[in-house]
């Protein structure tokens, strides 16, 4: 269920160019938040 959901997400989005962009930019922000919750604490 899960693999065929994420195959047809590859498929639509056309390659690994941009799914690598999206990781990077989920990887940032989920970096950038975690070091503004260590500021906010």
């Amino acid at each position: 269920m899960i693999l065929e959901n994420k195959r047809s997400i590859l498929q639509k989005y056309g390659g690994s160019q941009k799914l690598s962009q999206i990781v990077n930019f989920l990887l940032f922000t989920h970096l950038y938040i975690i070091e503004c919750l260590k500021f906010c604490v």
